[in-house]
């Protein structure tokens, strides 16, 4: 794993051509990150409930899986 992927709200990750291969870029956020930020603030404010939210976690994680 490259040096800069410690800091999971800094990195994205990108493909390298030829091998299956993602290095995660300086400076830039996962987008994993952005997702579970969002979701955990409009929980936090109490926009959305914790159904919402467990449905929603759900997801990302059939979706990483994939």
């Amino acid at each position: 794993m490259c040096r800069y992927a410690s800091n999971l709200l800094q990195t994205e990750e990108i493909s390298m051509k030829g091998i299956d291969l993602n290095i995660p870029r300086r400076g830039m956020v996962l987008s994993e990150a952005k997702i579970n930020f969002f979701l955990s603030k409009l929980y936090e404010e109490n926009l959305i409930g914790t159904e919402d939210y467990v449905i929603a976690k759900k997801i990302l994680n059939e979706k990483r899986r994939t």
